[in-house]
């Protein structure tokens, strides 16, 4: 993951890009399985001491194997979440993320994706 926030007293605005790998089994499609989740978000939130609560919306993009043929999806994201500053450079958080995604599948059957992940974060911020 890799981002930007910038900060006016509480108000913070930000933008995020994240990609997660692997293979995520689809629930009620056992043929599916996700093998790349990239996410490009836009960020907003408020800023209370160490703490910052934020809700986070963009463009995702998903590819899947079906039975060894490679097929993409596309869609929205959005969600929210907690980060909170252990020190000046080290933040952990937290966040929840729904996608919706469609697209045609490698076998031209159009398909419907919804993901939603919660995810820990751990952040060394520059």
């Amino acid at each position: 993951m890799i981002g930007y926030n910038q900060q006016w007293d509480s108000f913070v605005l930000g933008a995020e890009l994240s990609a997660q790998f692997g293979h995520m089994q689809e629930s009620g499609y056992p043929d599916y399985t996700y093998e790349t989740l990239v996410d490009v978000k836009a960020r907003a939130g408020f800023a209370m001491d160490r703490a910052l609560f934020y809700v986070a919306g963009g463009y995702s993009y998903a590819q899947f194997d079906e039975v060894g043929d490679n097929f993409d999806l596309h869609g929205y994201n959005i969600g929210g979440g907690i980060d909170f500053a252990l020190t000046e450079n080290v933040v952990i958080g937290a966040e929840y993320t729904f996608r919706g995604l469609n697209g045609d599948s490698a076998s031209n059957q159009d398909v419907d994706g919804k993901v939603s992940t919660v995810s820990a974060k751990l952040t060394y911020k520059f």
